[in-house]
């Protein structure tokens, strides 16, 4: 019998490199720092591409790409700015542009729009539906293509034409094949970016589009009881990324510690946090998504929504700081019920006099136990 030890179910997976050139740039580049790039462009230099190194500078310009999006998940805009930059200076003085490379210069068209002014955005958007444009010239079927010229709808104001057309765009995207080629060294990423994009925009959709959600549900044969928009979108959403899930009996005997305390204590520990998070800027990064993403799946969350109302002038920052508190405490005593009817935990308090010291004792009991158990059955 194996033994695995969880503490409050914290698992740390490490994803196998697969063979597509693209998901080994995707599981290298986990920094956001320059070598991390030099060892993505080391390791494409070691593969024979038989003289077409027109994919080292494609795949570089999407290394680059892929840090600008870290970077900005880290607050680094700067660096995010210059990863963009770097990126599209790479494409743009490639000689005999393809149908990838064409789409991959739209999309980082798109993102620089992150750093532009209104003048500038533009002109970026434009360039951005001209690069796509050449890109579908040259391939039809290349889904990365629809894929920029669907976000560039997307996130274009109504006012001038924006959403009117992101949906057919991605519906395409979504529709064509991964890759036209069977070219190892070609792109396969953006149809799940699509299906994303599509799903956001049928949550935030104002008109009556509910019809079409129910008679996809009804196509992919999907049983819902009673059904509404929120509950369809859940269901397509476990539809298009769950399906190779499988639940599966593991060969582990686990032992699962909480780390729980008297209720007062935990809910001193959560103010004190929260006051903690606004010293250290959780104001102004929420400011930032407010300005920037009001409708985004993560505005919605604790810790942001609460502060909405603040940045609206309909709450006073006091009354949104203790309604941040009071959600936060709320779902902390909704986690501990959750583990307690879900699974056999054994849970200690961590300011008893006994701790950590049981926690000791009942491992080494549970060992000894599960070796009684070897050895009875050899």
């Amino acid at each position: 019998m194996k033994v695995i030890f969880i503490l409050f179910l914290c698992f740390l997976v490490n994803l196998v490199s697969a063979q597509d050139f693209q998901y080994r740039i995707d599981s290298n580049v986990n920094t956001v720092k320059i070598d991390s790039i030099g060892k993505i462009i080391r390791e494409l230099r070691n593969y024979n591409t038989k003289g077409n190194n027109r994919y080292l500078s494609y795949w570089e310009a999407y290394a680059y790409y892929k840090c600008a999006i870290l970077s900005r998940v880290l607050k680094k805009e700067e660096d995010a700015e210059k990863f963009t930059e770097k990126a599209i200076e790479i494409l743009e003085s490639t000689k005999g542009k393809t149908t990838e490379d064409y789409a991959l210069l739209g999309m980082l068209k798109n993102y620089q729009i992150n750093f532009s002014g209104w003048l500038a955005t533009i002109k970026l958007s434009n360039q951005a539906k001209t690069m796509a444009q050449k890109a579908i010239e040259l391939d039809g079927d290349n889904l990365r293509a629809y894929l920029v010229l669907g976000i560039n709808n997307y996130y274009t104001p109504e006012l001038y034409g924006g959403k009117s057309k992101c949906e057919a765009y991605f519906k395409k995207a979504i529709a064509l094949p991964d890759r036209t080629s069977e070219n190892e060294f070609d792109p396969t990423w953006g149809k799940g970016d699509a299906f994303y994009f599509l799903l956001s925009y049928y949550k935030n959709r104002k008109d009556d589009g509910d019809q079409e959600l129910f008679e996809k549900i009804d196509r992919l044969g999907i049983e819902i009881k009673e059904i509404n928009r929120r509950r369809a979108i859940r269901a397509l959403e476990l539809h298009r990324f769950s399906k190779n899930l499988e639940n599966t009996e593991t060969t582990y005997d686990p032992f699962l510690i909480g780390l729980d305390d008297e209720r007062s204590l935990i809910y001193n520990r959560i103010n004190t946090r929260v006051d903690k998070m606004v010293e250290l800027g959780l104001l102004e990064e929420a400011k930032w998504l407010y300005d920037n993403y009001p409708n985004a799946q993560s505005a919605r969350g604790i810790g942001y929504k609460e502060l909405f109302p603040y940045f609206s002038g309909n709450q006073s920052l006091d009354e949104a700081l203790e309604k941040l508190k009071q959600n936060t405490r709320r779902f902390a005593k909704r986690q501990l019920t959750w583990f307690r009817n879900r699974m056999t935990v054994k849970f200690y308090q961590i300011s008893s006099p006994e701790y950590p010291e049981n926690v000791v004792q009942d491992l080494e009991l549970f060992l000894n136990e599960r070796e009684g158990e070897k050895v009875g059955q050899s």
